[in-house]
This record gives C-alpha cells, sequence and structure tokens, in this order.
C-alpha cells in the first residue's frame, strides 16, 4: 500500500500516490479502509458497480470515497479493491467500475476509526513528477 496517514488536529488524513490515475482511486479506496479496519483482513467477495460523473478530479474523488463510506453504513460493507476507470469528459471527469469487497465483521475485522465523511479540507488529486498524488482528509 502506498499511502501515509496525515497528523490533522480533530481529523484523520492520508496521502497516497500511484502510477497511473485508475490507481490513485483504488489506493485512496484501499486506504480509507485500511483507517477503517484491518484490510489485510477483507476478502473481495461482493462486488457493486460504480458509475460517477464530476466537474473536476477532486469532487469525482470525494464522491467515489463518499459511496465506500456511504456502502459501509448503509449495506455493511467494507470495501478491499476497486477496478475503476476514469476518464475526461466534455463536462468533467467520469468514473465507472466496479469496487470489491464483503460484509464487515467486527470480530474478524476489527474497527480502528470510525469514519463520517470525506472532507473537502486540504483535498488535492493532481500528478506530480511521472506519479498520481492525492490528499484527503477523513471526518472522524
Amino acid at each position: 500500500m502506498t499511502y501515509r496517514l496525515l497528523e490533522h488536529t480533530a481529523d484523520l488524513g492520508i496521502e497516497a500516490s500511484a502510477d497511473s490515475l485508475d490507481e490513485i482511486f483504488a489506493e485512496c479506496l484501499r486506504a480509507l479502509t485500511d483507517c477503517l479496519t484491518r484490510l489485510d483482513r477483507v476478502v473481495s467477495v461482493k462486488t457493486r458497480d460504480l458509475d460517477l460523473a464530476a466537474p473536476d478530479l477532486p469532487q469525482l474523488m470525494v464522491d467515489f470515497l463518499s459511496e465506500a463510506v456511504y456502502l459501509h453504513e448503509a449495506e455493511g460493507l467494507v470495501l478491499a479493491d476497486a477496478n475503476v476507470a476514469v476518464e475526461k469528459t466534455p463536462e468533467g471527469w467520469s468514473l465507472s467500475g466496479v469496487v470489491s469487497g464483503e460484509t464487515f465483521d467486527i470480530e474478524r475485522h476489527g474497527l480502528k476509526t470510525l469514519i463520517k465523511g470525506v472532507t473537502y479540507h486540504q483535498l488535492s488529486v493532481q500528478s506530480h513528477e511521472g506519479k498520481w498524488v492525492a490528499r484527503i482528509i477523513f471526518d472522524i
């Protein structure tokens, strides 16, 4: 996993890097899950299709990770991986693909941090020196 935790007074932040735009979204999803629970104990046995659109990449990232938080809260899922395609469109950006994981079991997965949402504070998704880098702060 290529992410690190960021120090923040009241919330929890991550900075992730990846070689491609598609992979930075998958990496941020894994980082979110690893902040929430033991990622190494999550098995990809259930999938959900996603189709999202946003005017810019940071908004698309918030929408994508917010969907993961929603799936955890509403359906009890924890997500281990994503196979997504992110594309530039005339209106902005789109993401389509599949996320995978399983039903959350606190006994087996454990709970590290309860994440309430994805914030816009210090949010960035950008290409830097041939890699994609994202910075996200979670409301806890």
